[in-house]
């Protein structure tokens, strides 16, 4: 239930693990800690930090080329913090602002710019952005097209981010959205996954996804 998010510049170039689940299946413990590897090597993760509180069921992550974000997530109830990393040192996150909506599970797309958050527990058709470069709040963006209960996972280029909506209340979905992530709107739709799932995760490189 953690972030998982990575560098491209310097230092072999890094991934990060930022909180999750700690314990077995169904445990309600929680972990603040960041951790890094470099990817280009083999070797056990390294602590790089702390969040700045245990949240560890869908945070949501994103980075630029050097600083890395982690928002929301659930520990009881969803949480609205949103934190950064810068990803060439190590230390503890800093606090970055606020979502517009606390919530957890839902989905993160960017560019190289601009991050932008869709959907999420407890049931929410919200997308709203950050300037990944600066702190303060989330800007409210625009609507998915339909509130997303459980997990939206997120693949994109640098100009287009494609929300994989996985679980809409109360069944699973193959529902796929897009926003162009450099202006401001609604969710359009793109198509369909092959499959309805519950949970969702996504991947891209520039050219296309993966979920």
């Amino acid at each position: 239930g953690g972030a998982g998010t990575g560098s491209n510049t310097g230092l072999g170039h890094r991934g990060f693990a930022l909180g999750g689940h700690e314990g077995p299946s169904g445990s309600d413990t929680y972990t603040a800690e960041i951790d890094f590897l470099t990817i280009s090597t083999l070797g056990d993760a390294t602590k790089f930090g702390d969040l700045n509180n245990s949240r560890g069921n869908g945070i949501a992550g994103f980075a630029s080329r050097t600083r890395g974000i982690g928002a929301g997530g659930y520990s009881g109830a969803g949480q609205n913090i949103i934190e950064f990393i810068t990803m060439s040192s190590t230390g503890d996150a800093t606090d970055f602002g606020d979502l517009t909506v606390a919530r957890g599970r839902f989905g993160s797309v960017c560019s190289s710019t601009r991050g932008v958050f869709a959907g999420g527990d407890p049931g929410v058709n919200t997308i709203d952005y950050i300037t990944i470069a600066s702190t303060g709040n989330a800007t409210d963006f625009g609507d998915t097209i339909t509130a997303v209960s459980n997990s939206c996972g997120g693949a994109s280029n640098k100009t287009r981010g494609a929300f994989l909506v996985a679980y809409v209340s109360p069944a699973a979905t193959n529902a796929i959205q897009f926003v162009t992530i450099a202006t401001t709107g609604n969710s359009v739709d793109f198509g369909d996954n092959t499959a309805g799932v519950y949970r969702s995760v996504g991947f891209s490189d520039s050219h296309g996804g993966l979920s």
